[in-house]
């Protein structure tokens, strides 16, 4: 009995030491500059989200930390470079719904959606718009409906790209209303628009960030927001629910992924700065400014939210034939 109890205590003694040695090295992070890699071009909202978030992350960590744009295949190209990454901290993905989405219109990623990374936080959520071009007539989405039923096939909508949020949202919608609305997809949000404002296509399922100045104008017209509750940005704007369609929602969320393995210890110091920042009033009117809200979800909370969604997402990709080559 000596003899095990003598053999243990090394072990035991260890023990304590390596939870210091881990503390230690989370201490020491960050010692060095900070990457975040965006998927998508500058100005969208990953990106303004993910350089809003840098600019307060500097001054708390006291290291540089640089955007990077990894534009392509709806963020594809971004997300593989940081799953391929050394999970050590140095290296972050701000990523958006569609990093579940791609799990469900692509038939092959170079990467597991689930296993491949960390999840740190959420950072921000935004709501689906659908908005029409007025010449359409529509007021409501009883109106939208009856119209698009009445000329089928004619009523298209456009959206920033294929197997993307609006595309998904669009689907949806189209199947529980019994709609034949062509798909229309565009190669980014700005040509999307673009036609929309034009009259050349008239619908569209739209993040509020990218159409609200425009609806505000009087440019385009809200017919419904995939929310809970109404948003403030659009007090006067009913949900889908509230128009007949219990339970549909197809909001956009964000959030910040780093490679699989990374420390728990680094993994919650992220989290809990970058929580600390979503509760400055500066940065929720910062928010507010691009018509979406702060989102609370942190670690664990983060990781269900994807476990969740993959499967979601691809039984709509199969109802609705949703696939990218």
């Amino acid at each position: 009995m000596i003899g095990q109890g003598t053999a243990r205590r090394p072990l035991l003694l260890a023990l304590p030491g390596l939870a210091l040695a881990a503390g230690a090295r989370a201490q020491a992070w960050p010692a060095r500059p900070v990457r975040i890699v965006v998927g998508f071009a500058p100005g969208g909202p990953s990106d303004t989200y993910a350089r809003m978030l840098a600019t307060e992350l500097q001054a708390i960590w006291g290291q540089p930390v640089v955007v990077e744009n990894r534009a392509g295949a709806n963020g594809v190209i971004g997300t593989e470079a940081v799953a391929r990454s050394a999970a050590d901290g140095y290296t972050l993905l701000s990523t958006a719904t569609n990093h579940t989405m791609n799990a469900a219109a692509y038939p092959r990623l170079p990467y597991d959606t689930v296993a491949d990374f960390t999840a740190v936080c959420l950072t921000a959520t935004a709501p689906t718009v659908l908005v029409i071009h007025p010449k359409l007539g529509a007021t409501d989405l009883a109106g939208f409906v009856a119209h698009t039923k009445a000329h089928p096939g004619a009523v298209g909508y456009a959206t920033s790209g294929a197997g993307g949020a609006g595309h998904f949202a669009g689907e949806l919608f189209k199947r529980r209303a019994g709609l034949d609305m062509p798909h229309i997809p565009y190669r980014g949000t700005a040509p999307a628009v673009q036609d929309l404002l034009a009259g050349n296509v008239p619908a569209s399922f739209a993040t509020l960030t990218t159409v609200l100045v425009h609806i505000r104008s009087g440019g385009l017209r809200a017919i419904a927001v995939a929310t809970r509750e109404r948003v403030p940005p659009l007090p006067d704007t009913p949900t889908f629910e509230e128009s007949g369609y219990p339970g549909f929602e197809a909001n956009v969320w964000y959030g910040i992924l780093a490679p699989a393995g990374l420390p728990e210890a680094i993994t919650t110091r992220i989290a809990v700065d970058i929580q600390s920042i979503q509760a400055r009033p500066a940065f929720r009117k910062a928010l507010a400014d691009q018509a979406s809200l702060p989102a609370t979800g942190g670690p664990a909370e983060f990781a269900a939210l994807i476990r969740r969604e993959v499967p979601q997402w691809q039984a709509v990709a199969h109802d609705a034939g949703i696939t990218v080559d």
